[in-house]
């Protein structure tokens, strides 16, 4: 058993990539999440209360952690289903993709941008427990870390405005 436990701290990634790739992942989905409130406020929408944290990803015995997190969409005209496509349409018309979109079970819209390491995922939703109230999710890359940053950025929360 010591020995598979020895052969599993081998495999942590070198603790300065790791902190060079966690801290790139951050500012890419810190800047794709202003640029994407840039794309909606010029839509008519405003976003609000944007914070995100680090999560854990992926699958033992890789430690892996990624971004988190979102805000409030208020604005635009008419009912909810055409307020989150509006907003879709204006994300996609600035470059990002859309990945999946419907009114079933409440509407929705997912987005991406970039891929592998670059990539982060919009998505503009209602609310479950607040029927009417649409938010603005984002999440980054799955990004592999070291056993220190995990450990140091676990739960760890920011703003994203």
């Amino acid at each position: 058993m010591l020995v598979l436990m020895l052969g599993a701290c081998g495999d942590d990634p070198d603790p300065a990539k790791s902190s060079s790739a966690l801290s790139s992942a951050k500012e890419r989905v810190e800047s794709r999440f202003r640029d994407a409130v840039d794309v909606l406020a010029g839509a008519g929408f405003e976003v609000t209360d944007a914070d995100a944290e680090w999560r854990m990803c992926g699958v033992d015995p890789q430690q892996s952690m990624q971004v988190l997190g979102g805000g409030t969409l208020t604005g635009g005209d008419g009912d909810v289903a055409a307020r989150v496509a509006a907003a879709a349409d204006a994300l996609e018309s600035a470059g990002w993709n859309v990945e999946n979109a419907g009114e079933t079970p409440r509407p929705y819209a997912v987005l991406a941008d970039g891929e592998g390491a670059e990539r982060v995922q919009l998505s503009v939703t209602e609310s479950r427990r607040t029927p009417g109230r649409i938010g603005l999710q984002v999440g980054g890359a799955c990004i592999e870390s070291a056993t220190e940053d995990s450990n140091e950025r676990m739960g760890q929360k920011f703003t994203l405005l």
